[in-house]
């Protein structure tokens, strides 16, 4: 493998894969027959290809996404998998001609599938196929292979468009052949670019766009379960420790070398120079397993020709009772030590049985599984062709059960409800260690999800704290306890209401699941977190996917908690940035019709917009995390939140782009994903409004998006801010921050998807992570430009902060019309309006009632500014999150408006172009 190419030092994003040359192309006439039944169940030696013509022949799982009359289905007795065609792209590809499922067997029913692969996407010379013709040249009833070939012509890339600027063209047609023999466990993609110049073309970079998705953990040889250094040789790539499915990507030759790998996604490269004269063609293999390691990696040692030895065994507990479900894992040296890797891993049988195939050479095995104490080590050296037999004996388990009682903010005992248990080992007590592949977020040993508060789980003998939670808007339960082998610990845990919310709904408007092609996270378990951190209404935001959380609503038996709708994140990365779009009315008649990434491709920021709402229906669009790079559409366009303009910007020269993607900003927009970039409180002074200014001009994914969305504000635009997670693993930030929308109803069954949407069109929602602060006026809480106050009623305006009494809260910040004021308290209940010689620009939060649920702060804001304005409130700073939430508290409130003269509210930025 050369490392010399010069391309290879400017790829950071997609790379490609290649092979040996061939003297003359093969030109094989395709077979022209009836439409084969693709749910007959093959036998050793067949294999069958065909067009997918009715539903029962598609492949099933949680991510499938193939469909009839777009896509062909080959198989064999051991694997299966879908091709899409061209005519509607459904993955990260706008072109088509890619592979999208793929599975073991099983039965060869839908019902039985458990495909989790995302997409796996030929990119010649770093670009794509726009594909022209796909066809079947050999459906496999010959008993010969099966032959799936795709022919078309190298465009741009479409995935990541900025990647143009390593774009290597190709004046030929290129053609890609899937191969599926009989009798094995692996799919063969052959790449065929043919010349037509007369000179050479070259040297290229042919490869693979490959993401095996969330429902499996990335893994190397080289690395074992660690991150990937960028550009670099790995022996194989591997998605493994899948609940029914693993896969594997390997070449045929040698080494790949992987110029990033991350969450499951690379795009590797087997030949980094290739030079076509007259046609030359790359081979390379997907391997398709059972979930372990084991069942992709024996077979890729075959095919390179490694000399293996078997090492097979029992696990036992410490009754001498074989354990199903257990992993086995053969490290290079002992857990302990630094370093440690795992070489291959296996899956434990019914019987507690194990059987692995090693490269000759010292290793150390351990059986491990999160709920159990791991067995000794076993030191063994092993030789290729020959057998050896272990024993492995988990150390044992002990078991938890708690029982949860919920109350409300009187005392009041209130229905059971979802809630989370966080399980934080103490010190000396066995730890998730990540060379097993093992993960558990926060520190945690493990943690559990409950649909009423009661938990009955098994956990390795220790000594614990053990947390159970329900969001930050209750008190959490924590106490101690040490678990021994064999035996029982009850606990009874209490949560009460912390935050009064009457009348709010708590949601969240970003996050990611299987459903995504960087998300890890089963599609009920999602859910689930989302139940029990207190979310209350949910909206699915898949990568260019369109979930449905509301079956899994029923199916969990939380309806009583929790709503969700469809939506999706459009993910324009490298062109406009993503956008949140919620709720997307899906068409029964054609479910997938708005799935992929076909809905951006070649549109600026208005076709974008208006073809989201013709499809959509009537749905909020979210500007997602707007001044990330790439992916933010407010350092695209280059907004100036200083005073609402555009820093200049020139046409898109890159074919795959329009040419006025930059110069075409829209405002169709309702919702800003704030979250917490809320800047320095110093950058938002009179004095530094020229740094500002500097910042959106030469750093703009510095400028904080609480800067843009007070200019927004400012320019009369009536957007609405949010907090969400965008959350893409297991217990991480779910909730963390959320947004309290202010809908009026106390009912949970008196309101709906229109009564949010319509909430957050008239500005009705403050955002909090650990806390949430309002401005109250005679108990009512006025929020956006409809609720409007006069001067004599914002005289009596007071703020409010609430948050649970395990947070601490550092200080308070005013904000008017998107300058930072200077305040003090005054009295027992003022909080005046200072001028820049007195106060200061927050007051600190140590004066806060409290008792041993909740911490409070009410003060009457005095002294506003005798004008038209917008008044935000911002605390932030303090502890106590963790580790049940995620990051540091912080909340502002929604826009509180106030018309001086009765003239009606006038915007503060003149002449912005917002």
């Amino acid at each position: 493998m050369s490392s010399k190419s010069p391309f290879l030092l400017l790829l950071p994003c997609v790379v490609m894969v290649a092979g040996c040359p061939e003297p003359e192309k093969e030109e094989k006439a395709p077979q022209k027959s009836e439409p084969l039944d693709l749910t007959v169940n093959l036998k050793a030696g067949e294999v069958r290809c065909g067009p997918v013509t009715h539903a029962d022949e598609l492949i099933g799982g949680p991510v499938a996404y193939g469909q009839v009359g777009r896509s062909f289905k080959c198989y064999n007795d051991q694997i299966r998998f879908l091709v899409q065609d061209h005519s509607r792209p459904m993955g990260v590809s706008s072109l088509g001609g890619s592979i999208i499922d793929v599975d073991l067997v099983r039965d060869n029913s839908p019902e039985s599938g458990a495909d989790t692969f995302k997409e796996m996407v030929p990119a010649p010379g770093t670009g794509e196929v726009m594909v022209e013709t796909m066809q079947v040249v050999n459906d496999g009833t010959n008993g010969e292979p099966a032959v799936l070939r795709v022919t078309g012509r190298q465009t741009p890339n479409t995935i990541v468009p900025t990647t143009y600027f390593i774009y290597q063209e190709i004046l030929g047609e290129v053609q890609t052949d899937y191969i599926l023999r009989p009798d094995v466990n692996y799919i063969e993609i052959k790449t065929t670019i043919f010349n037509e110049t007369d000179d050479f073309i070259g040297p290229l970079l042919m490869g693979d766009f490959v993401s095996f998705g969330g429902g499996t953990r990335p893994y190397t040889p080289e690395y074992g379960f660690d991150e990937v250094p960028m550009f670099t040789d790995i022996g194989f790539f591997a998605g493994v420790l899948g609940d029914h499915v693993s896969y594997a990507y390997a070449c045929p030759n040698g080494p790949a070398l992987a110029p990033i790998v991350e969450k499951g996604i690379t795009a590797p490269v087997c030949d980094d120079e290739l030079i076509v004269a007259y046609e030359e063609t790359s081979s390379r293999f997907l391997y398709v397993g059972d979930g372990s390691l084991e069942s992709v990696a024996k077979p890729i040692w075959d095919m390179q020709e490694v000399a293996l030895a078997t090492v097979e065994g029992i696990v036992v507990s410490p009754d001498n009772v074989g354990l199903a479900n257990i992993h086995v894992s053969a490290l290079t040296q002992s857990i302990s030590e630094s370093g440690a890797r795992v070489v291959n891993q296996a899956r434990t049988g019914l019987d507690g049985s194990f059987s692995l195939h090693l490269p000759e050479g010292n290793y150390t095995f351990i059986a491990h599984h999160l709920e159990h104490q791991r067995s000794n080590e076993v030191a063994l050296t092993v030789v290729a062709g020959q057998k050896d037999n272990i024993e492995l004996q988990m150390q044992g388990r002990g078991q938890l059960i708690i029982e949860t009682d919920f109350f409300d903010l009187s005392g009041d005992a209130m229905q059971k409800h979802p809630a989370k248990l966080s399980i934080m080992p103490n010190e000396g007590v066995q730890l998730p260690h990540n060379a097993l592949g093992e993960w558990v977020a926060k520190g945690l040993s493990n943690y559990h999800l409950s649909t009423d508060g009661s938990f009955d789980v098994q956990v390795p003998p220790g000594d614990y704290t053990v947390y159970v939670s329900r969001g930050f808007t209750f008190s959490r339960f924590a106490t101690d306890i040490t678990i021994s082998h064999g035996n029982t610990v009850n606990v009874a845990a209490e949560l009460r209401q912390a935050i009064d919310t009457t009348g709010f709904v708590g949601t969240e408007f970003h996050q990611h699941s299987l459903g995504s092609v960087d998300a890890n996270v089963p599609i009920p378990t999602r859910v689930l977190e989302n139940a029990a951190e207190g979310i209350q209404f949910a909206a699915a935001t898949e990568h260019d996917n369109i979930i449905d959380f509301q079956p899994f609503i029923e199916a969990l038996g939380v309806a009583d908690f929790i709503r969700a709708v469809p939506g999706n994140e459009v993910t324009y990365t490298g062109g406009l940035g993503h956008f949140n779009v919620y709720p997307w009315d899906v068409n029964p008649e054609d479910p997938y019709r708005d799935l992929g990434s076909h809905i951006w491709f070649m549109t600026t920021a208005s076709t974008l917009f208006e073809k989201i709402r013709s499809l959509a229906g009537d749905p909020l669009i979210q500007v997602n995390h707007p001044r990330s790079g790439y992916n933010g559409y407010f350092s695209q366009m280059g907004l100036n939140p200083v005073d609402g303009s555009f820093a200049p910007r020139e046409e898109a020269t890159i074919p795959v782009l329009p040419p006025k993607i930059y110069l075409d900003w829209s405002n169709d927009f309702e919702v800003i994903e704030v979250n917490g970039n809320l800047g320095s409180p110093s950058l938002f002074t009179e004095e530094s409004r020229a740094s500002l200014a500097d910042l959106a001009l030469n750093s703009p994914d510095s400028v904080p998006v609480l800067a843009d969305y007070m200019a927004l504000l400012g320019s009369g635009r009536h957007v609405v801010a949010t907090g969400n997670s965008d959350a893409h693993t297991a217990n991480n930030t779910i909730g963390y921050p959320r947004s309290f929308v202010r809908i009026d109803e106390t009912n949970f069954n008196a309101w709906n998807k229109n009564d949010v949407r319509d909430a957050m069109r008239a500005q009705r929602a403050a955002v909090g992570q650990g806390c949430l602060v309002l401005f109250k006026h005679q108990d009512k809480t006025p929020m956006g430009l409809p609720e409007t106050l006069t001067s004599e009623e914002a005289t009596s305006l007071e703020v409010l902060v609430q948050a649970p009494s395990f947070v601490s809260l550092n200080r308070i910040e005013i904000y008017i019309n998107g300058i930072i004021q200077n305040i003090e308290e005054t009295g027992e209940d003022g909080l005046q309006i200072t001028s820049s010689e007195e106060g200061a620009i927050h007051v600190p939060l140590t004066n806060t009632g409290s008792n041993s649920t909740t911490a409070r702060y009410r003060k009457t804001l005095k002294n506003l500014p005798d004008k038209d304005l917008i008044i935000i409130a911002v605390v932030r700073g303090g502890s106590g999150l963790a580790p049940t939430g995620h990051g540091s508290p912080f909340c502002f409130s929604g826009p509180t408006y106030v018309d001086s003269d009765g003239a009606g509210f006038e915007p503060w930025l003149t002449g912005s172009e917002f």
